[in-house]
């Protein structure tokens, strides 16, 4: 069983904002870093360039997930 980490509120409400963007299948946290799942290259592009304070990010493309 994996270890579940708490995410600090701050970091939890800007991540949430990114999911509302087009583009963003999910995240996850792992320690500093932050991984971003997304769609296609281009917004991989877009994503590589956000920074937050303390944390390291990875873009990777996914494709568009889809409800099984």
């Amino acid at each position: 069983m994996m270890a579940q980490q708490k995410i600090d509120k701050k970091l939890k409400k800007i991540l949430d904002t990114f999911m509302k963007e087009k583009g963003i299948s999910g995240y996850s946290v792992n320690g500093n870093k932050i991984v971003l799942y997304v769609d296609d290259e281009e917004h991989a592009t877009i994503f590589r360039k956000f920074e937050i304070s303390g944390y390291s990010i990875e873009v990777i493309v996914t494709g568009k997930f889809k409800a099984l």
